[in-house]
């Protein structure tokens, strides 16, 4: 089984300066930060590749989830404060994107309706849960 377009909206991955003509390659961009985040998972890492393979293409659509789009809203005030957390993740003069996508996934909190009643999950464990079973 694999992740359901219902989680997937809840799996954050953060990309930055993504230009119009890189578009056709964000698929890509999200498979690499996916096997980059779980690269120490040897499980993981081969059940993302056997996924990948399966399903070689990415298709995105409109956001219409009004619970997606009230957590992706409160990711952005509160975990990104609007932007301003990501100074922590600067060092040089570059934005390590792969250490603000492990950190919201693994180690921020998030609300999920599982069979009713609301949950606390770390996204990154629910993805692995699912993807893995």
């Amino acid at each position: 089984m694999y992740p359901s377009s219902e989680f997937c909206q809840q799996v954050n991955s953060v990309l930055v300066d993504v230009k119009v003509a890189d578009l056709e390659n964000v698929g890509d961009m999200m498979a690499h930060y996916l096997i980059e985040l779980y690269k120490t998972d040897k499980q993981m890492t081969k059940a993302l590749k056997k996924m990948f393979e399966e399903n070689p293409i990415t298709c995105f659509e409109k956001l219409t989830d009004k619970s997606a789009i009230a957590t992706l809203n409160t990711t952005q005030s509160r975990f990104a404060d609007d932007g301003y957390r990501f100074y922590e993740f600067i060092r040089d003069g570059i934005l390590h994107t792969l250490e603000i996508n492990h950190a919201m996934n693994f180690d921020w909190l998030f609300t999920m309706k599982i069979n009713g009643k609301i949950e606390y999950i770390y996204a990154g464990e629910k993805f692995k849960e699912i993807v893995c079973t």
